[in-house]
């Protein structure tokens, strides 16, 4: 009988693209679903990440703050995944992510996703390529902001 939820995320996410139905079924196994109302804030800038994140359903807007200000830099959909940067690294989230609408989310905590990841070097390669990429998206960011 197929998984509902895993067809929705088959169909929405590109992380699960990259992964056999085993790998899907074994993510999908660790996954914990969260829900958020407007306002309610999923990350925080400057915490240390230990998970991340798949959108279901919702928006989200990141912001980042900075001189006491924050701004929105991004809008998040469903389908989308955020948090991996932090999640794969080891490091501070670098924005705060907070639910523009009632949100439900995929949660895939790192200690529970690294052996599938190990399992499938491509995802972790895209993954690690899209931290880059949105790492210099972000300092491109910063530096059209500080200069204008």
């Amino acid at each position: 009988m197929p998984n509902p939820e895993l067809e929705k995320f088959r169909a929405q996410s590109r992380l699960f693209a990259l992964l056999d139905e085993p790998g899907q079924l074994r993510l999908m196994a660790v996954a914990k679903t969260e829900v958020h109302a407007p306002g309610g804030v999923v990350v925080t800038q400057g915490e240390t990440g230990d998970a991340f994140f798949i959108v279901s359903e919702g928006r989200l807007d990141v912001l980042v703050e900075e001189d006491g200000k924050s701004r929105t830099i991004a809008s998040l959909d469903r389908g989308a995944f955020f948090g991996e940067m932090a999640a794969l690294l080891g490091e501070t989230r670098s924005a705060t992510v907070k639910a523009a609408t009632p949100v439900t989310l995929m949660r895939f905590e790192m200690p529970k996703v690294k052996d599938i990841i190990a399992d499938y070097p491509t995802v972790r390669q895209v993954l690690v390529r899209l931290a880059l990429k949105r790492g210099e998206e972000n300092l491109t960011e910063q530096m059209q902001h500080d200069f204008t």
